[in-house]
């Protein structure tokens, strides 16, 4: 054991320097627009164009941007909820991400594809946007039941009468549906659906098979949706 703690420090010593130096980096768009080539470059330069802009954005995360010029990067919707756990995943994503980009970056286009690790935008959602998830009734049950509404709500987060009704009672909230949907599913950050702003930035072909997924989950509601 003596001689492995040594071996152990020397190994945790670069760890201990690089953690707080990519904690810095990751603070910088322009940072991460050097590997993320496409599609990530595209994303960038929207953002870029948001800030100077004030009515129409090409995407859910320019409007972040144009409605917080001076304070949002990136890695603010990609660290999760910026915990220790959420930190070693995200620094962890980064090298895999780092070492898939040294070996040759893949053209993916212009949208994004697949989420590598959901949790982490979901949560990163839940920073800002928890009390959209519990303002109770029926015209806003698809957040209501979601998992991670009812997690929020467990942990101590309180919960909000609807608008037509401030006299709601208050006391609790339904169990959530067993499903995997969340904010990603409707909302989606990087991808441009022109006229998209005007409904709250989401695709609408993705919120109904959304519906009809979590009517399945939780055995109620109708089967079949159209816009």
């Amino acid at each position: 054991m003596r001689k492995i703690f040594p071996l152990l420090v020397l190994l945790l010593i670069p760890v201990f320097f690089f953690f707080p130096l990519l904690s810095h980096l990751e603070e910088q768009d322009p940072f991460c627009s050097v590997c993320h080539t496409l599609p990530g470059a595209t994303y960038y330069y929207r953002a870029v164009q948001a800030t100077t802009q004030t009515e129409t954005y090409a995407d859910l995360a320019s409007a972040h941007y144009g409605k917080r010029p001076q304070d949002f990067q990136c890695i603010d919707c990609h660290r999760g909820h910026n915990s220790i756990t959420d930190r070693v995943r995200t620094i962890l994503l980064g090298a895999t991400n780092t070492w898939k980009w040294l070996i040759g970056p893949l053209n993916l286009g212009t949208e994004a594809g697949r989420i590598t690790v959901p949790y982490l935008i979901e949560t990163a959602c839940m920073k800002c946007h928890t009390d959209t998830l519990l303002v109770l009734g029926f015209d806003n049950h698809f957040h209501n039941l979601l998992p991670m509404a009812y997690s929020a709500w467990q942990d101590g987060e309180n919960l909000h009468p609807p608008p037509d009704d401030i006299t709601a009672n208050l006391a609790t909230l339904n169990p959530a549906v067993n499903t995997t949907l969340g904010c990603r599913q409707c909302h989606r950050a990087h991808h441009h659906l022109p006229g998209s702003e005007e409904q709250h930035f989401l695709d609408l072909e993705a919120v109904f098979s959304g519906c009809v997924q979590c009517h399945r989950e939780g055995k109620q509601g109708p089967l079949q949706i159209e816009q």
